[in-house]
């Protein structure tokens, strides 16, 4: 059935025709009569494209005023620039993507200053997987127009997921703690962060990288709980700091999420995908009960040193940050020379973190 808001069959041939032949004036008297600014905004003053996502029928009006414009022979270099630009807006808007990048490089042959020109293109390039394209135009940006307001941040997420995909991911990770810093609760610049300076090693600055990969996911998931992948993000950063039971744990958030989720898209449990986090969880539960063996086979109260330092290293790994602290605090007083200032400093670093993002100990 026909809404009321849309005219009648037998009227809207005439209404098309008459409504194409009153954008068409205006834009053409606009412009001779030189009050056309910078912008087709000035010749086309209804709806944009930027205020009518909802509105596929009023961007079709901004596409035909587009037209209007660049159907004017002596329009100005800078005007017809302009209606390029809009009309790949439009174009964009209303799905032909590949029509708007094309647009959007006539407009930047015109007028190589619209800097909204090379952001849009270089998304459409990102979301196309294109990335050295999508590269070239966001650091072209960024080059040209180096003032950090909100223009820049917008492209500088660009930049950073372009160059991570490109796998250049020393200058991904420098890109993305730029973004972060003028906008350090987004939660995608937290998870590629994350990913790109997790590191493998157990030296001063791998652990310091890898501590702030830690607290990067973590606050990540605290933004923007649900996500399995995070889950197993933050599981590879705990085994690197040797948090390996708590690690495990994670492995498990990961499964119990994405179990959630295929009983949604796979109520039945035929895919594949079912016997292989099965699997997953069966591995991590037996870890988990080694760990915990382990740590039950240490005298709780002995005045080895071996032991007691052995003792905090497991609670340590189980995610007991307060015991496994106290632990190494003891050691110091009976032995000081059996402590590493490296490790007693970890310990407390990832105690205030799993205070601070409220992650659990597995111990029993």
């Amino acid at each position: 059935m026909t809404p009321n808001c849309f005219p009648t069959p037998r009227n809207m041939q005439r209404l098309f025709s008459l409504s194409l032949i009153a954008l068409i004036c205006l834009s053409v008297y606009v412009i001779r009569s030189g009050h056309a600014g910078a912008s087709l905004q000035s010749a086309y003053t209804g709806p944009t494209p930027a205020d009518c996502f909802s509105f596929p029928t009023e961007l079709a009006k901004t596409h035909w005023a587009c037209d209007a414009v660049l159907a004017v022979a002596d329009i100005e270099d800078l005007h017809r620039a302009e209606a390029l630009f809009f009309k790949g807006l439009a174009e964009s808007t209303l799905g032909d993507k590949e029509i708007a990048v094309e647009l959007y490089g006539q407009a930047l042959a015109l007028n190589p200053e619209r800097r909204s020109a090379y952001y849009n293109r270089a998304m459409i390039h990102l979301n196309a997987k294109r990335f050295e394209l999508a590269a070239q135009d966001a650091l072209h940006v960024r080059d040209h127009w180096p003032e950090r307001n909100d223009d820049w941040y917008d492209n500088q997420g660009i930049v950073f997921q372009a160059l991570t995909y490109l796998g250049k991911d020393e200058e991904a990770l420098q890109a993305t703690s730029e973004f972060l810093e003028g906008r350090p609760d987004d939660v995608w610049g937290l998870r590629f962060r994350a990913h790109l300076g997790r590191t493998e090693g157990q030296g001063p600055d791998e652990t310091e990288a890898n501590i702030l990969a830690l607290r990067d996911i973590s606050k990540a998931i605290a933004l923007e709980p649900g996500r399995p992948q995070d889950h197993n993000i933050r599981a590879k950063v705990l085994r690197e700091l040797a948090v390996i039971g708590v690690a495990t744990s994670e492995r498990l958030k990961s499964v119990d999420i994405r179990e959630q989720q295929l009983m949604i898209e796979d109520p039945k449990k035929t895919s594949a995908e079912w016997k292989k986090l099965r699997v997953k969880r069966d591995g991590s539960l037996r870890r988990l009960d080694v760990l915990r063996e382990k740590l039950n086979s240490i005298p709780e109260n002995s005045d080895n040193i071996n032991n007691s330092r052995s003792r905090a290293f497991m609670l340590f790994a189980l995610g007991d940050a307060d015991r496994a602290v106290s632990q190494y605090e003891e050691l110091v007083k009976t032995a000081p020379d059996a402590i590493d200032l490296g490790t007693a400093k970890l310990m407390y670093t990832i105690r205030e973190i799993f205070e601070e993002f409220d992650i659990a100990s597995v111990v029993n």
